[in-house]
């Protein structure tokens, strides 16, 4: 029944329905006991699932690992101020200073394998150690933002400041050989990168641990049931978006396990 023909009586059906028959014309029933309900969420399914038939998953939780026996699971590289960390093209750096950097599945096709293409600024150089190699690109570059300031007007090298970093310095050792956005919208699966690449804020990296069960994880990850527990380890916000958090996905995901 339409929400906008919901009247009163419908309403007093509707709670009826729910707390008695299991099947009705204007509502279906799911019941969950408690320890189903504690055993899906220690397989990673969120409450928000529970709207669903999840029973199904109980019966072939034997099948299932998780993820992270097979991989490293974590967010992207978090530094700050991406028009200094993420140069547009003809900035002049020099090569030993850039690394591939996939920042977002925005633009991705429908491909499941993709390639980094844009840039990352990656420099643990010290300021002479730059000047010993005459890198005036990199010296160029980092010139540029320290004299600029963040929207509060203060200095870039006092926000960038880092205990055991250069205020210029990022790290690249968030290499990623499959992705999955923070936020996925309209496409929701695993991207597996060509070639292991630095990966940025806005994605979850999956870093493999097994190298020689690559291919099969990524197919399993991306089969349905991978994207069911996918869509039931996250929380769904506004126009549909379903919000993800690296750390659940480290704990609790699970993988239909490739032995």
């Amino acid at each position: 029944l339409p929400v906008d023909q919901w009247d009163g009586l419908a309403i007093s059906d509707m709670v009826m329905a729910t707390l008695g028959a299991t099947v009705k014309k204007q509502i279906t029933k799911k019941t969950l006991t408690k320890d189903e309900i504690i055993e899906l969420e220690f397989l990673g399914v969120g409450w928000s699932s529970f709207f669903v038939d999840c029973k199904w998953i109980l019966k072939i939780k034997n099948a299932f690992a998780p993820a992270s026996d097979y991989f490293d699971i974590n967010r992207g590289e978090r530094r700050g101020w991406d028009e200094m960390f993420y140069p547009e093209k003809g900035h002049g750096i020099e090569d030993e200073y850039i690394k591939p950097v996939l920042k977002n599945t925005r633009n991705l096709d429908s491909s499941l394998t993709i390639e980094s293409s844009e840039d990352a600024f990656c420099c643990s150089d010290s300021i002479d150690e730059i000047k010993r190699k005459n890198n005036k690109g990199a010296l160029s570059w980092i010139d540029k933002f320290s004299k600029s300031t963040n929207k509060k007007a203060k200095p870039l090298p006092d926000v960038l400041k880092k205990s055991g970093h250069h205020w210029y310095e990022m790290m690249a050792e968030t290499l990623a050989d499959i992705v999955v956005s923070v936020n996925p919208d309209k496409k929701l699966c695993f991207y597996r990168l060509n070639q292991r690449s630095f990966v940025n804020q806005r994605l979850i990296r999956f870093t493999t641990k097994t190298p020689s069960d690559l291919d099969i994880l990524h197919a399993l990850l991306n089969s349905a049931i991978g994207m069911f527990l996918l869509e039931g380890a996250g929380f769904g916000r506004g126009l549909g978006a379903l919000d993800l958090n690296a750390g659940k996905l480290s704990r609790k995901l699970r993988v239909l396990d490739p032995k």
